[in-house]
Parts: C-alpha cells; sequence; structure tokens
C-alpha cells in the first residue's frame, strides 16, 4: 500500500524560507526616519491608514504598492498608484521591483531602502570621548585649573612687555579679557557639539582651548629665548606666527575630536586647512602691502645676557660701523 501525500505538506516543503529584511524610510537629508521589519510575507505601502506601513507624502496614492515574499524572494509590486515606483538613481518608472540586498528606491518623493537582516554593518566606532585622556580634559577641575593657569601666564607676559611704569591693573584686566574670549570659546564650541552629537562637553572644550592657549604662550616665550641665544632675531615673526597657528590647528584639532567620529587623520586635515586659511586672510595682506610708515619697528628680542650663547658685537665695532654709516649718509647728502 503506497504512502498518502498530504499536499500541503509537500508545497510547505516546497516553499523557498523567508528571508528576513527590513525596510528603511529616510529623510531627504539621508537621516533614518523609520524602520520596519518584515516579519510577514506581505507588507503594504500607501498614505491610506489601514496599510502596514503608513507614509505622510502627498505624492504617495492610498494604497500605493505592496512588498510580498515569493519565490522569486521579495519583490514591491506597484498597485496602480499614479506616480509608480522608482529607483533611488533613475527617473524610469517600474511596475514591480526585485528586492535583493541594500537597494534604495522612491516611492513619490519618499526615501526608501531594503535590507536584509544578514547584511554586514561596519564595525563599532570608538568614541573619541572615551579614552583616558578624554576623561580627564573633560574633568571640571581640570577645565578650571587651566583656565587659571592661562589667565595667570597672561597677566605675567603682559606685565613683563610694559614699557614704562609696571603695574599689575593693567595686565589684569588684559589677561581678563583673554580669559572670557576663551570662555565664549568654549561655548560656541559645546553648542557646535550640542547640535552634532547631542551633548556639550563643555569642560572639555573649554580644557582644550585654554591647554592650547598655554601651549602657545609657552612655545613663544621658548622661541623668543632660543631666538636670543643664537642671535636669530630676523626669525621671530616668522617662528611666532608659526607656533600660533600650530597651537591654533591643535585646538581645532582637539574640538573637532571631542564632537565628530571621523577619521583623525581628516580631523587633522580640516584643523590645519582652517588654520593656515585664517593666516592667508589676517596675516598675508599686511606682508604683501606697500604702505609706508615713518614709525620706527624694532623686532630685537631683549633678554638677560646670561641667556646668549653667540658672541655679539663689541662696542668698538659698533661706534666703527656707526661712524662709517654717518660718514657715507654724509657723501650722499652732498653729491645731492
Amino acid at each position: 500500500m503506497e504512502p498518502v501525500k498530504s499536499e500541503p505538506l509537500a508545497e510547505a516543503a516546497a516553499q523557498v524560507p523567508r528571508v528576513d529584511a527590513v525596510l528603511e524610510v529616510h529623510e531627504r537629508s539621508g537621516a533614518l526616519r523609520e524602520r520596519v521589519r518584515l516579519d510577514a510575507d506581505r507588507l503594504r505601502i500607501g498614505r491610506a491608514l489601514d496599510n502596514d506601513l503608513v507614509l505622510e507624502d502627498p505624492y504617495v496614492c492610498a494604497h500605493h504598492a505592496e512588498l510580498h515574499w515569493g519565490d522569486e524572494g521579495w519583490t514591491l509590486v506597484d498597485l496602480n498608484s499614479v506616480n509608480g515606483l522608482r529607483l533611488a538613481d533613475s527617473h524610469q518608472r517600474l511596475d514591480k521591483i526585485a528586492l535583493a540586498g541594500p537597494m534604495d528606491l522612491r516611492i513619490g518623493h519618499t526615501a526608501l531602502r531594503f535590507r536584509s537582516c544578514d547584511e554586514q554593518i561596519a564595525a563599532a566606532r570608538k568614541d573619541p570621548t572615551g579614552g583616558r585622556w578624554s576623561t580627564l580634559l573633560a574633568r571640571v577641575p581640570v577645565a578650571l585649573g587651566a583656565v587659571v593657569l592661562a589667565g595667570l601666564l597672561i597677566a605675567f607676559q603682559q606685565h613683563l612687555n610694559q614699557v614704562q611704569h609696571r603695574e599689575w591693573l593693567p595686565a589684569v584686566a588684559g589677561s581678563v579679557g583673554s580669559v572670557s574670549t576663551l570662555v565664549i570659546w568654549a561655548l560656541a564650541w559645546a553648542l557646535v557639539n550640542r547640535v552634532f552629537a547631542h551633548r556639550l562637553n563643555y569642560p572639555s572644550h573649554l580644557s582644550i582651548g585654554a591647554l592650547s592657549m598655554i601651549g602657545a604662550l609657552v612655545a613663544s616665550t621658548l622661541i623668543e629665548y632660543v631666538l636670543f641665544a643664537f642671535s636669530g632675531d630676523g626669525l621671530e615673526k616668522v617662528l611666532g606666527l608659526l607656533s600660533l597657528f600650530g597651537f591654533l590647528a591643535v585646538a581645532l584639532w582637539g574640538h573637532l575630536r571631542v564632537i565628530s567620529p571621523t577619521s583623525r587623520s581628516r580631523q587633522a586635515l580640516v584643523a590645519v586647512s582652517v588654520s593656515l586659511l585664517l593666516y592667508l586672510v589676517t596675516y598675508l595682506p599686511d606682508q604683501v602691502g606697500d604702505d609706508y610708515s615713518n614709525d620706527p619697528q624694532f623686532s630685537a628680542i631683549l633678554k638677560p645676557p646670561a641667556f646668549q650663547l653667540t658672541d655679539g658685537l663689541s662696542a668698538d665695532h659698533f661706534y666703527t660701523r656707526a661712524a662709517q654709516l654717518a660718514a657715507e649718509v654724509d657723501v650722499e647728502a652732498a653729491e645731492e
């Protein structure tokens, strides 16, 4: 006696196992608005409220399309809609689209993306604010300490740079102004951080700004002493600007590290490019300008003689050379 075959069981065995997938709805900006997991064999899409996926789009019909699973896999079928179906990069209207792997679609003015659940996704990015140094910079005492130290260094430097009566009040006032600018600078970066990363991270930005300012001040002082030691007064302006905009690039890179998850090399490129652009806009016009000024300008660096490592000109050589220059000037004046 032959065994009786069950047709429903045979049909079930012949069916292809359904591939788990999701359908994503994206904004025009590319941001994800909604993600729907395809748990059933059919999903109806449209503007009517009885659809499985309701789209608020005036260019989508009440019952626009249906996504269903069959022998050919997942297929998106048009339900005699006004605007039909289209691939994201094409203007050709389609009545049916076979879906496989990640695929971008368009229904009306709504962007859809079909994705298989077994799709390989990118590895998780390392949180730039989760490292040891990032955690340290995010501490409020560290930020406040860096700001206080920067303020003291600025006041001390301005006090030493006074050429007349040395008073602490003007130096402190200048320091307060610089610290206020630093606080506003960090607040601006914190607001940008809030927009793109949904948190302020104000202590981190304040620490980065203050430490960059301290680095620029210390580097400027070291450059002055090194140039004085080796009689390199002519390089003071060049190296000073290089130091200033170098630490500006470091500060920009630090702020971007807190905000953006992009690669370090790309962030460094952006920071250096912005710093170079600011240099060109701020200082280059002064370098190429031909405006005449009768105000004497001196670039000599004055430091204690004990720090000078090279031998300078003797007094006799100086006075001899001055007499020669005076004689040359008299000759040219007599010729005129």
